[in-house]
């Protein structure tokens, strides 16, 4: 099939993005990696050092604090067990999410159709009936209407359970059954990703009663403090990078007919690495 001018400047635009989105994410374990050793660093020395302190801006008048040693060890301390970790995690998941939404709304922008089909047999609640009418009154052209449109739409998409975006295509970008035929152990394992986030973003750390529901055969109790360690995190960067890389070349190759041979190396590298190392 003959790809369209169309299709090729959305498969240069998606591939800038996941590039974009790569990048972003190594440099995210990368910066875990370094914080890790610098404040290991500083917590060696508190430990062997009984005359070392830190001086720490105050939050409201802005003079600066001196801790002694037993407090800057209890600090580095947190950096390294919490802060740092949870912080990457977060990270990591908000820039897949980021570069999932951004890759729909490009479909539905180029393709406005497939913003539709995800409605079909759901008119929807009378809520959002009101703001189609009103988005359909006030915007000044039809592009921004579809733009505020699309807006909208996934960011409703991406509610909810976010496997669903994988295993369901409820985005109707053309993933069909890709993941749900041959992928279900490393959907569960980026499901077990998201609620751990999710309990460092919201639950300090601790395991709450829907991460226990979310989570397939979880291996912590209720309110059980869970660690994020290196070997964690590089780990959920690869199921996280390998998701989007699938996902992207699937619609490069599958929808928008791209050629194989010019699909970039680091979509095809990331994507075959996934397929061998996490396929059921």
């Amino acid at each position: 099939m003959d790809i369209t001018v169309q299709n090729k400047h959305l498969i240069v635009d998606i591939t800038r993005l996941y590039g974009n989105y790569r990048k972003r994410l190594i440099n995210n374990y990368r910066d875990f990696k370094v914080i890790h050793c610098a404040v290991k660093y500083l917590n060696d020395n508190y430990a062997m050092n009984s005359n070392l302190s830190i001086k720490v801006e105050n939050f409201f008048d802005g003079g600066m604090k001196e801790f002694a040693k037993s407090d800057a060890h209890g600090m580095v301390k947190r950096v390294l067990q919490i802060g740092n970790p949870g912080r990457s995690l977060i990270d990591a998941v908000a820039l897949t999410e980021h570069c999932l939404q951004v890759m729909v709304s490009k479909m539905y922008v180029t393709f406005p159709e497939r913003y539709f089909n995800t409605n079909q047999n759901n008119s929807g609640s009378l809520n959002q009936q009101i703001k189609l009418v009103r988005l359909i009154i006030e915007s000044p052209n039809r592009k921004s209407m579809i733009d505020e449109m699309v807006e909208e739409k996934v960011r409703g998409i991406f509610y909810g359970n976010p496997t669903h975006f994988f295993m369901k295509d409820k985005t109707k970008i053309g993933l069909g059954d890709h993941f749900s035929s041959q992928f279900n152990n490393a959907i569960s394992m980026y499901q077990e990703v998201i609620a751990r986030r999710n309990v460092y973003a919201h639950n300090g750390g601790r395991v709450d009663r829907k991460y226990l529901r979310e989570v397939k055969n979880p291996q912590f109790k209720l309110n059980e403090k869970i660690q994020i360690d290196e070997k964690y995190l590089k780990e959920a960067s690869i199921i996280l990078l390998g998701l989007v890389a699938t996902t992207t070349k699937v619609v490069i190759l599958n929808v928008l007919h791209g050629e194989k041979e010019k699909l970039n190396k680091f979509i095809e590298s990331a994507a075959n690495y996934f397929e061998k190392h996490y396929k059921d």
